[in-house]
């Protein structure tokens, strides 16, 4: 009886034993449930772990700074493509365009000449519209371009133009070295005779080979025989024109070879300037363009005070300003005509 008890207590022992170790498994696998682990924290509550480790993960990411990237770390090198550039570098590359004409090496001389000739452009633009502004150097006081401008500046050449001559012709006339045979002469002779009909000009005509040609009836007659005067003068070839001193005190040739009215008119009076005849000023008036010249009256060049110059950055202006307004002085009545 006694050993039947003890067997049946082993038994339940044995039993037991099996029991809790198959339910602890059970029992671990029932908590990773998670949520339905947890029965006794009520149906209604809710947990999300996954989320909240990405949550954790953006805080992070987003307290850790970006990488910084080599080419940002590198200071940006920039060139001005400016006149410097361009005179160091079109050479360069005209040079490299010439030994090797690829289409690269064309094209990049092409596109820097043609850059070159863009800011020479707006350079001459910009100059031009400053010129304009500044009465100074305004080009249309040399020269008017407008139709009524030209007009008066016209007349007014011309008057200083009959001026001068009459001045001229009291103090010289001409001689004028022809030949019969001569065509050139027969070309020259008309325009000389128009020059005496508009200013009175005295002319001594000399005949070469003692033959008198026609058209001459307003002028003096000479026959150089045996080429006396020719030789004296230097005469070589026909026509010839040159000025006397009514005292003969002296003489230039005026033209070899035949020449326009307007020509000969301007050659009389610029050695009429330089015989002494008219003066430097009423010269001046006579010319097609006037001579607006900052350093006319200058001997050399101009010399200015070294301390301003390096530290005043509007003296120069001031300075050339003065000397274009002395020197200049008479061109400042567009209308006045000298006397």
């Amino acid at each position: 009886m006694s050993k039947t008890k003890i067997a049946l207590v082993l038994s339940l022992l044995f039993c037991a034993n099996s029991f809790a170790s198959t339910s602890e498994p059970q029992q671990k696998s029932k908590n990773d449930r998670g949520f339905f682990s947890e029965d006794a924290r009520g149906w209604h509550f809710y947990e999300d772990p996954k989320e909240e480790d990405d949550e954790e993960d953006e805080d992070v990411s987003a307290n850790t700074p970006p990488p910084v990237s080599s080419t940002q770390s590198e200071t940006k090198q920039e060139v001005r493509l400016d006149i410097q550039w361009l005179r160091d570098n079109i050479p360069k590359l005209m040079d490299a365009a010439q030994n090797n004409p690829t289409k690269e090496n064309i094209s990049k001389y092409a596109y820097a000449q043609r850059l070159m000739l863009d800011m020479s452009s707006r350079f001459a633009t910009k100059m031009s519209e400053y010129m304009a502004m500044d009465t100074l150097l305004d080009e249309e006081k040399r020269r008017p371009t407008t139709t009524i401008g030209l007009s008066g500046f016209s007349k007014q050449i011309y008057e200083s133009k009959k001026q001068a001559m009459n001045l001229i012709n009291e103090q010289a006339h001409l001689w004028y070295f022809y030949k019969s045979t001569c065509p050139y002469c027969q070309k020259q002779t008309p325009i000389l005779s128009t020059l005496h009909d508009l200013y009175g000009t005295e002319i001594l005509a000399i005949t070469m080979d003692n033959v008198r040609s026609p058209g001459m009836e307003s002028f003096k007659h000479r026959a150089d025989t045996n080429l006396i005067a020719s030789r004296k003068m230097g005469v070589t070839r026909t026509p010839t024109i040159v000025m006397m001193k009514n005292d003969g005190s002296g003489y230039v040739n005026v033209t070899v070879g035949i020449e326009t009215l307007e020509r000969l008119e301007d050659r009389i009076i610029l050695l009429g300037k330089e015989m002494g005849l008219i003066s430097d000023e009423l010269y001046e008036k006579t010319k097609a363009v006037y001579d607006i010249n900052s350093v006319k009256k200058v001997d050399g060049v101009l010399v200015a005070d070294k301390d301003r110059l390096e530290k005043d950055p509007d003296y120069f202006i001031e300075l050339m300003k003065s000397q274009l307004e002395m020197n200049n002085q008479r061109f400042n009545n567009s209308s006045e005509v000298a006397k």
